[in-house]
């Protein structure tokens, strides 16, 4: 895109070239910089104006095609005529700090004091100071954005959603250094895509809740159980008998869309009732998706006829405050027609998930967490993570659709009607409807994923005043545990000098009795000699 000077107001000319000196970029083209904006930064702006959001919606574009619309075109106008014009609101004095700073790319980082004062515009300041870091993200990667990012947080601690964007941004940077560091190893493995493990598979008449929580969820391992029917689902459960319970209850419904930047690439799309979505299922709503309806919200009905399985019946979120987000939003409803793939993804604030497949069947591709820097993430979005690899489109053998890729170590499952699917916290993973498919879910916390929990709630509460309240509730829960933990350590450390002398003669004899047992093959040889 290239930029004319006429339409600007006096003054700006001046802040432009200084902008353009902080991005390292020639006035000439930063209209192309401004082009390449932070797709993140573009959908908040259109969410913003409902008029232009609902155009950007019918246009059935993706973002980055939306910019080279001429709407598209007249919003990074205003963007960069928004920047220019806080640039001249900064005095010279603090120009020239910041610029040299900026220069040197924050190698020593300033404190807020040093580089701006309230009366000097520091909200201001901080905001420019974000978009530059965006900027910079967008175009070479969080590292790079990350010194402008950190430098905004510091001149404006109070600005929450400049906090958030940064923590996300220093997320992004950590993942950048972990691929840094696989690609620089001497030799990458193989350049074809991996091979599928198996997912280990359990029987709910063995598989005990302990066992479970010891062997699984604090281990970070899937697993499926089988046997569990009997014990979750009350009625029939068929498609007529859920038509018959809920047929009359709205949904908004989700559509697959490749170029989405939503959550599992599934756009919202309309809302309607269930039983209009199962009468055009395959027809209009061949690619849409019931998807992840709460039954205590919206579907009382089937609430009545659904019991939690009993592995996860210890979870904190069903024992929130009444009112609290998370407190009533699973389990919840699926119904997929077949084909629908919800894409990779990884489920939100660190929770573990589990489905229970009530009929039809599955697909199911995960990763293990410590695979994320390996499926080619997005680092230019500050936000919801998401990843350009599409694990359906490639199979084991295959070229891979980049190095990185051949270093996972993926799993894979077909998950069965009656079967129940656990998927541990940090997971990225995809799921494929190989059949119609109707299932019941829920993510959930306990004490294999709570620390993680509440280090993503304290970044979510920046932006989402309802995470505030689920962050004080756990971590009360938390803190008392430990505090349990901790007396109960102390009371087993605390014996008497009778006890203790009584413990010491049990272990002597156990000893004893251990050596002599040692020693009998021994003695019976030299008897034998």
């Amino acid at each position: 895109m290239v930029r004319t000077h006429s339409t600007r107001p006096s003054g700006m000319a001046d802040g432009k070239q200084w902008l353009a000196r902080l991005l390292a970029r020639s006035e000439e083209v930063l209209g192309d910089v401004m082009l390449s904006l932070n797709d993140g930064w573009l959908a908040r702006r259109l969410r913003r104006s409902p008029q232009l959001y609902q155009q950007f919606r019918a246009s059935g574009m993706s973002l980055r095609e939306f910019k080279q619309s001429s709407a598209g075109r007249s919003l990074l106008e205003e963007e960069l005529d928004r920047l220019c014009a806080l640039c001249t609101s900064i005095s010279s004095t603090t120009a020239t700090t910041l610029a040299r700073n900026v220069s040197e790319r924050m190698s020593s980082q300033p404190s807020a004091p040093q580089l701006v004062s309230k009366g000097e515009g520091a909200e201001m300041l901080a905001e420019l100071l974000c978009s530059i870091g965006m900027l910079h993200m967008q175009l070479s990667g969080p590292s790079s954005g990350l010194p402008f990012t950190s430098a905004a947080a510091l001149v404006d601690s109070s600005n929450s959603e400049l906090q958030w964007i940064h923590k996300h941004v220093q997320r992004f940077a950590r993942i950048e250094t972990e691929q840094a560091a696989l690609r620089s190893q001497p030799a990458l493995p193989r350049r074809t895509c991996p091979p599928y493990a198996a997912v280990p598979v359990e029987d709910a008449s063995s598989l005990t809740v302990e066992r479970f929580r010891h062997e699984y969820a604090n281990r970070r391992r899937p697993v499926v159980i089988r046997g569990l029917s009997a014990a979750v689902l009350e009625g029939a459960w068929t498609q007529e008998w859920v038509r018959t319970m809920v047929g009359h209850r709205k949904v908004t419904l989700r559509k697959e869309n490749r170029k989405s930047l939503q959550w599992a690439r599934l756009d919202a799309a309309e809302t309607t009732t269930i039983s209009d979505f199962l009468d055009k299922r395959h027809a209009a709503y061949k690619k849409h998706y019931v998807f992840d309806q709460s039954l205590q919200l919206h579907l009382p009905e089937l609430m009545a006829h659904f019991h939690i399985p009993k592995y996860f019946e210890h979870e904190f979120l069903h024992q929130l405050e009444p009112n609290s987000k998370y407190a009533r939003s699973w389990p919840s409803l699926f119904i997929g027609n077949a084909g629908v793939v919800s894409d990779l993804h990884v489920d939100a604030f660190a929770s573990n998930f589990w489905m229970f497949l009530v009929s039809g069947v599955k697909r199911w591709i995960f990763f293990p967490p410590g695979d994320t820097p390996k499926l080619n993430p997005d680092l230019t979005e500050a936000g919801q993570l998401s990843f350009k690899v599409h694990p359906f489109d490639h199979s084991p053998g295959e070229a891979c659709p980049h190095d990185l890729y051949a270093c996972t170590q993926p799993l894979m499952c077909d998950l069965q009607a009656g079967e129940l699917l656990f998927v541990p916290s940090g997971s990225p993973h995809a799921v494929q409807n190989i059949t119609d498919s109707i299932a019941v879910s829920g993510n959930f916390v306990d004490d294999s994923n709570i620390d993680a929990v509440l280090e993503a709630l304290r970044v979510d509460r920046l932006v989402d005043p309802g995470a505030e309240g689920v962050l004080r509730q756990l971590s009360r829960r938390k803190e008392t545990a430990v505090t349990k933990e901790l007396a109960a350590s102390a009371a087993t450390t605390t014996a008497t000098p009778a006890e203790e002398a009584a413990a010491t003669t049990a272990t002597a004899g156990e000893v004893a009795t251990h050596e002599t047992q040692e020693l009998l093959p021994e003695k019976r040889a030299k008897q034998e000699e």
